[in-house]
């Protein structure tokens, strides 16, 4: 079975801590219990959603060089639709939308709605159920992509 591993993640752990770290010094977060009790398995969670990216790409690209590319450009892809180089606003509605439900936007809004102080609205449930969806087909789909690529035994 492939789906352990999207769970499993060397170091995951430590960078979901290291996240939590930096988040509560960075931005003045005073320390809570329940805060970090809900923070933590939201990053554990994201991190699992880049894993299973990584793994639908690795399933799909059959070179490194190539790989590498794809990659690079994903990662350029995910930065344009978080505004870093052009802002949001000007963009036409539709392409607002789907860059409102990309990865990086998706684990980003949870993040921060897991740190305020609000409850979570039908909003956060929706981003959690998002964040599920692209874990179980990215990575479903990586995995039966990766093993039918891979040598057999």
């Amino acid at each position: 079975m492939f789906f352990p591993a999207l769970v499993v993640d060397d170091g995951c752990e430590t960078r979901a801590g290291t996240v939590l770290i930096i988040t509560f010094i960075a931005f003045h977060v005073p320390v809570r219990d329940e805060k970090a009790g809900v923070f933590i398995p939201i990053a554990l969670a994201s991190d699992a959603m880049g894993l299973a990216i990584g793994l639908f790409l690795v399933g799909i690209v059959r070179s490194f060089k190539t790989l590498t590319a794809l990659a690079r450009f994903m990662l350029l892809a995910l930065l344009l639709v978080q505004g870093i180089f052009v802002k949001l606003a000007v963009w036409p509605h539709p392409l607002r939308i789907v860059a409102r439900w990309s990865p990086a936007d998706v684990s980003l809004r949870l993040l921060y709605a897991t740190l305020s102080r609000n409850r979570w609205t039908a909003t956060q449930w929706h981003l959690l159920m998002a964040e599920a969806i692209y874990i179980a087909v990215l990575g479903g789909l990586g995995g039966v992509l990766f093993r039918n690529v891979s040598p057999s035994r």
